[in-house]
């Protein structure tokens, strides 16, 4: 099953030592948005978020972070809306207590980003990182934005897609393959105003480049056991290798 393989994928990220050490102790897991000034993997994890959120023009009052991670994209969200009341959510009970455990000050529950247990019209805008291409399927979650979001409402997210299915990555259930396929999920469901952005070149790719080169420095410098080495070379190869298509941003409205 999909969800059980992903679970299992990201406990182990989150778990790891040198995958941590590498995110700078930040509590991201995303790939980044890089540019020509960026330093570090948390630099970078926080720059994606802020372009995701860039095109909501209105100040929320209530947001739903769907597929939370370890809260560190609540976290910010919160920062960047103080004001505002910012719900995390995620299907592990794993990265829940994370959450819960070092994010004390904000709100986080077990749900399914399918079923939403949360009434119609509930809130101003949902976020969703790097985690809509997990969710069996992409048009459910849609519709479930669509129906808590309230009139005028905005969801913005970064989505992924790949040249044919993995096992641990795509649910069987999501087809799409580029813009156009999502343009017509997303007016299927009702958005409208709805902005596609392909960013593979500033995200993707210079992620596995630059963890792959972090690796190779830590190791030059003897700040990493042989096993760490290889865990996060390992790493890097993989993602460098998995068959991406697209990484778009994606923004749409009620």
């Amino acid at each position: 099953m999909i969800q059980e393989k992903v679970i299992k994928k990201y406990v182990r990220l989150m778990d790891s030592a040198v995958m941590k050490e590498y995110y700078g102790q930040s509590g991201f897991l995303n790939v980044g948005f890089w540019n020509s000034k960026t330093l570090t993997q948390a630099q970078a994890s926080e720059q994606l978020v802020q372009e995701i959120l860039n095109p909501i023009d209105f100040t929320p009052q209530n947001i739903l972070d769907v597929a939370c991670g370890m809260g560190a994209t609540t976290n910010y969200v919160q920062q960047q809306y103080p004001a505002a009341k910012i719900t995390g959510i995620n299907i592990s009970p794993h990265q829940v207590a994370i959450c819960a455990e070092r994010w004390k000050d904000l709100s986080f529950k077990l749900m399914d980003a399918v079923n939403l247990e949360f009434a119609n019209e509930s809130f101003d805008a949902v976020i969703s990182v790097e985690a809509a291409v997990h969710f069996d399927s992409r048009k459910k979650f849609f519709e479930e934005a669509f129906r808590v979001l309230k009139k005028g409402g905005q969801l913005v997210l970064s989505d992924l897609t790949f040249s044919k299915k993995l096992n641990w990555i795509t649910a069987e259930s999501n087809n799409e393959a580029n813009i156009e396929d999502f343009q017509k999920l997303l007016e299927g469901v009702g958005f409208t105003n709805i902005q596609i952005k392909e960013v593979l070149e500033d995200t993707w790719i210079p992620y596995y480049r630059n963890m792959l080169k972090w690796g190779m420095t830590k190791n030059f410098n003897n700040d990493l056991n042989a096993e760490e080495y290889q865990e996060i070379m390992m790493a890097g190869k993989i993602t460098k290798n998995l068959p991406i298509t697209h990484y778009l941003l994606i923004s749409a409205k009620k």
